[in-house]
């Protein structure tokens, strides 16, 4: 089959034998743009295979999974070309398969949402339905301590204890501290000396104490902002269901993501690549390539500058 045909009563078998036949072809290849080409036609004979199955009414998810690794292929092979697209010393055919390439893969991220479209809408209401429901409700949390509750131990810092709350010997207060009545030592009534209240071993207590609070305070501020930034922010309890429905519509709008960036990409390197005269023209032999061209408008699109890249014209 040296001609794209694109007919509705071809049978997939044929399209499916005939991209084979020429990916194993652009496997041997050594020349590298020319492998690209021939890569390129494959895919236009995979999309083929896919269209005819859709046509045929085969299982829509098998027409998806050959969409899909279509898709797949292209992305793998059009690397080659596609890595050193805005280089200056990339030629422009490199850059012009780039942009068909970007257009193929761009239409089949489309065809993979729109395979899924009648999904999309039922995700869709029940993940409405959910955030309307009671059951979607923010978990509320304590207020984070006042920061004046924390100490240096709380957070995992070594610290000493305070000499005003240390050593008494009265009963604990409220929250373990001594009470007014209890019978701390007092600087004049201590044993050892009468004039300080304190021994040369407390003072170096005291001492070690006041530096090794100031050596940690900064990292006492920043464990404070760690606590509320971590500890404290508010959560969604989503039930698995859900879950599940969100992972599977993060799948379906991507595909409908990638269209756009992708098709957004190709119009930018036309425009940047000095092939905006190559495309004019082909858009007026072929029409113009949408977002919403067929598959058959494609492959005759890409077909006519496949004709062209090989021509040199």
């Amino acid at each position: 089959m040296s001609q794209f045909q694109v007919r509705r009563h071809y049978s997939s078998e044929i399209y499916l034998n005939e991209a084979k036949e020429l990916k194993h072809q652009a496997d041997r290849e050594g020349d590298r743009t020319v492998q690209a080409m021939q890569y390129l036609e494959a895919v236009l004979y995979f999309t083929l295979t896919g269209n005819a199955m859709e046509h045929n009414r085969v299982d829509t998810r098998k027409v998806y999974t050959m969409y899909k690794e279509t898709l797949g292929l292209i992305r793998h092979i059009s690397s080659n070309f596609q890595k050193n697209q805005h280089s200056l010393s990339c030629e422009n055919t490199d850059r012009r398969l780039a942009v068909l390439s970007l257009r193929c893969q761009s239409l089949l991220y489309l065809k993979l949402y729109r395979l899924r479209r009648a999904e999309v809408r039922v995700l869709h209401k029940s993940l409405n339905d959910f955030q309307k429901s009671p059951a979607c409700r923010v978990l509320s949390h304590p207020s984070p301590p006042h920061p004046s509750n924390y100490t240096l131990s709380s957070l995992g810092l070594f610290s000493y204890p305070s000499p005003c709350h240390s050593r008494s010997h009265g009963s604990p207060g409220l929250n373990g501290i001594p009470s007014p009545h209890s019978t701390t030592p007092s600087p004049a009534g201590s044993v050892g000396s009468h004039s300080s209240g304190y021994s040369s071993s407390e003072l170096n207590v005291c001492c070690s104490t006041l530096q090794s609070q100031n050596s940690h305070s900064s990292c006492l501020s920043s464990g404070l902002g760690h606590l509320s930034s971590t500890q404290y922010q508010p959560t969604v309890e989503i039930p698995q269901r859900i879950y599940n429905i969100m992972q599977k519509q993060n799948v379906h709008l991507t595909n409908l993501h990638m269209c756009l960036d992708l098709w957004e990409q190709a119009d930018y390197l036309i425009e940047y690549s000095g092939s905006r005269d190559f495309f004019c023209a082909l858009d007026k032999s072929c029409g113009h390539l949408t977002l919403h061209s067929s598959f058959s408008d494609l492959i005759h699109y890409v077909r006519a500058a496949l004709y062209r890249l090989k021509e040199g014209t």
